[in-house]
């Protein structure tokens, strides 16, 4: 769509100042001419997005957003879904510094992935966790958190990194541990090598087939320079064999055993890091709290009759972080701990928090009623911009004429 005839919306990070949004908008409507630009705070907007929408109990008004984002967490109180800006409140602590203090764990016991963040980025958001007792997990040496194996990407064959499914502790497979012998001897007749092929035995009742090289006795398989073939039979998974096609080679590459891959091992890791969201302290962030201190922060801060009245129970998670498993959880037996027991506390959460703001704002986009009173036209832009500019020149002194 050209953007003359485009309409944009654009969100920002609640207390942004005024002029950045001026700016925005001036860009937008000014330099690229879009047909019309709405600039408005992000984390409320998760609120109208249609999965949160029918969790939320109407008979309540009030709610607050918990945006667990790149750069900061944010507590938005929000009342019939408009945020109360003196009431926000904001942790210095979000993905960004999570992926600082792993990248500083692993240049100093692993690689230095400085220059590749985001590859740490990755691996931070695949492997971390959060503890349901964390002072317990360190009593115990945490002995309750799984080991888990990431393998960096190559940006050849595998262009992200994952986690093994196969569990650490245990041995590796003999497909992946031990190499095959020797390959078959380029000197070898045909005829031996055709033989040698890897075929699937019809008897296999498991699926599992095996790849089987051939020894050869001294009278039926002497090749004149005294070398035979090494026997060796190394099982594979099924199908392998048949892909592979009758006298097909296998290169140095499929040769490799997957221990030769880059691999990072992790526990303590993965539920010390992002523990930063709840304990800032540990990590050397001591002049703010965790997240329950933050939630409780911004209730708080909203006036009294109005916190009395309607309470906030109502605690919606958006932005990425809030995919880490067991976040919810902790929060929510944190919460209960510290709010009024008569509160009816509920975590509301969709399985994408990631992209709940960017939900509710498309909803929100269709309703022509917030088009026509939130969004600004070009036009509008034009004659404001036309007042401003004739306005400051009114107020300007008259230039001096030539005495000549």
């Amino acid at each position: 769509v050209p953007l003359r005839r485009a309409s944009v919306l654009v969100t920002e990070t609640p207390l942004t100042p005024g002029f950045i949004k001026e700016e925005a908008e001036s860009v937008l409507l000014g330099t690229l001419k879009c047909k019309e630009v709405c600039v408005i705070s992000g984390p409320p907007l998760a609120l109208y997005s249609p999965v949160i929408a029918k969790q939320l109990d109407l008979s309540n008004p009030c709610c607050l957003v918990l945006s667990l984002g790149f750069s900061s967490c944010l507590a938005v109180p929000c009342i019939e879904k408009r945020a109360l800006d003196h009431a926000i409140r904001r942790l210095n602590v979000g993905g960004r510094v999570l992926t600082n203090l792993l990248l500083e764990h692993l240049k100093a016991r692993h690689y230095d992935l400085s220059k590749s963040w985001l590859v740490a980025e990755d691996m931070l958001m695949q492997t971390s966790e959060i503890s349901a007792d964390f002072t317990y997990d360190i009593a115990t040496n945490f002995e309750r958190v799984k080991e888990k194996v990431f393998v960096l990407p190559d940006f050849e064959d595998n262009l992200r990194g994952y986690v093994e499914t196969q569990k650490a502790n245990a041995p590796l497979p003999p497909s992946l541990s031990t190499p095959i012998k020797s390959e078959l001897d380029p000197e070898t007749p045909a005829a031996l090598q055709a033989a040698a092929a890897p075929a699937a035995p019809a008897s296999s009742a498991s699926g599992a087939s095996s790849s089987t090289q051939i020894r050869g006795s001294s009278s039926s398989n002497d090749t004149g320079n005294g070398r035979v073939a090494e026997a060796t039979t190394t099982p594979t998974p099924a199908g392998i064999a048949g892909k592979k096609g009758n006298g097909a080679r296998k290169t140095a590459k499929e040769n490799q055993p997957d221990e030769d891959l880059n691999r990072v091992r992790l526990r303590a890791e993965c539920v010390a890091i992002p523990e930063a969201l709840f304990s800032p302290a540990d990590h050397g962030i001591s002049h703010q709290g965790g997240l329950t201190d933050l939630v409780i922060e911004a209730i708080q801060a909203v006036d009294k009759e109005e916190a009395v009245r309607l309470p906030f129970c109502q605690i919606v998670l958006c932005g990425a972080l809030a995919k880490l498993p067991g976040l919810r959880e902790r929060l929510s037996r944190e919460l209960r701990q510290e709010l009024p027991s008569h509160w009816p506390l509920r975590i509301i959460q969709e399985p994408e928090p990631e992209n709940s703001v960017w939900r509710g704002a498309a909803a929100l986009a269709r309703d022509p009623a917030f088009r026509t009173n939130t969004f600004r036209t070009k036009r509008a832009w034009d004659e404001e911009s036309m007042a401003a500019a004739s306005g400051a020149n009114s107020l300007g002194k008259r230039p001096r004429r030539n005495a000549g």
